[in-house]
């Protein structure tokens, strides 16, 4: 569902949104810090809690468009792919266990999990 008064929200759920960025937004992380963000391509992704945006946000990360096909159907890649190759290409972080989760990492360690991407993913298929 979109909301077609700005469009700026899709709901794909009762509690998970995305929510469109444009040039008049601004986005501060914990410290106050201003987190960059490309108009247009990059997206917030946000789930309230308990579905209520009154309640909060559970958790919230920027979807960063990487690659798109343009009018003729070539792949054309954006700034953020080269980004991205190069965060999948740092060592995995010591602690993770089975390259899921960072359970094990020492609370002086946990920042460097943001640098780094594993690049092992897992794929479940759905039912056929």
């Amino acid at each position: 569902q979109i909301d077609t008064l700005k469009k700026k929200w899709i709901s794909f759920s009762r509690d998970d949104y995305i929510y469109i960025l444009g040039p008049e937004d601004r986005l501060f992380d914990p410290e106050g810090r201003e987190v960059p963000f490309i108009p247009g391509e990059d997206l917030l992704r946000i789930t309230w809690a308990e579905g209520d945006p009154k309640k909060g946000v559970f958790f919230q990360y920027i979807m960063r468009r990487v690659a798109y096909k343009d009018k003729d159907g070539k792949l054309v890649k954006t700034p953020r792919y080269d980004e991205l190759l190069e965060r999948v290409k740092r060592p995995t972080v010591e602690g993770a266990c089975c390259n899921f989760f960072l359970c094990n990492i020492p609370d002086e360690k946990y920042g460097s999990i943001y640098d780094s991407l594993d690049d092992h993913q897992l794929i479940i298929p759905g039912p056929e």
